[in-house]
């Protein structure tokens, strides 16, 4: 059992808040890793994206409440270890995260870029160009809970570079919402997340490798055939692109990395969609 949702965000601790990094987009079916899209290299797209389309007017990560995005009311506690896999987050640890929907259930992750934009898999958008009706839920912890608020996309932005012949590669994409959320009326449980902004690395080497991240998403467990209801969190590593077990399924690392559980136990084997352990 672990996160797998096209779109689920990975994030690194910054030192005061948490910065996404990237999303999920590949997902294999053996061995702990997956390959997901580096936020870094996209940077620029998001922000002139949103500038164009916006009218102007067991560690506890102790977060800056001060900070413009990257926190939530409650502290990330991150249970460290080689093998704990994916556990329970702390409810509204993770406020920026939410639910994108399709007649009432659960089919991606996302995150906050703004009150009106959210960021998410390029996969995930797909279903709104098939003329699927999609909605996002914001300020939730559990899947079951009573929603109070949602939203719907009106619009995609899917990157221009994206195509179905290789989708694994600048799976990307901001979904635009029929009416913004009220940020600064609850900020106890929406915020912002934060994406690069002006990295001293090259894109291609940020986050650097061995850094520690975190993945967050409601996962799929496939032998129960249902979602898990409570926000999960992952800790893992990001795995030098030439690693053996992530050489075959990068593409091009100047837009995507790898990441996989800290440990080296061949004997799990994690498929990042489904949540599955074998």
């Amino acid at each position: 059992m672990n996160i797998g949702d096209f779109g689920d965000p990975i994030f690194q601790w910054t030192g005061y808040h948490w910065i996404q990094v990237g999303l999920a987009s590949y997902c294999r079916m053996s061995d702990s890793l997956g390959v997901f899209t580096r936020l870094s290299t996209y940077a620029g797209w998001i922000e002139s994206t949103l500038n164009s389309s916006i009218i102007k007017p067991s560690k506890i990560y102790q977060c800056d409440r001060n900070a413009s995005c990257g926190c939530g009311q409650n502290d990330v506690e991150l249970t460290i270890s080689s093998i704990i896999g994916d556990e329970n987050a702390i409810e509204h640890s993770w406020p920026m995260i939410v639910s994108l929907q399709y007649d009432n259930s659960h089919i991606c992750g996302g995150t906050i870029l703004s009150s009106s934009f959210i960021l998410t898999s390029a996969k995930c958008a797909s279903y709104f160009n098939f003329g699927h009706n999609l909605t996002i839920v914001a300020g939730i912890h559990r899947l079951s809970e009573e929603v109070t608020v949602s939203r719907r996309i009106d619009k995609v932005y899917v990157h221009p570079n994206y195509s179905i012949v290789q989708p694994n590669l600048h799976d990307i994409a901001i979904a635009h919402l029929d009416q913004p959320l009220p940020l600064d009326d609850i900020p106890s449980i929406f915020a912002k997340t934060c994406v690069p902004v002006n990295s001293e690395l090259p894109v291609n080497e940020y986050p650097e490798p061995n850094s520690h991240l975190v993945v967050i998403g409601w996962n799929y467990i496939e032998y129960e055939s249902q979602m898990s209801d409570m926000l999960q969190q992952m800790s893992i590593r990001l795995l030098n692109s030439e690693h053996q077990l992530c050489s075959s399924s990068i593409i091009d690392n100047n837009y995507q990395f790898c990441a996989g559980l800290s440990n080296n136990n061949k004997s799990q084997r994690i498929d990042y969609c489904s949540g599955k352990d074998d």
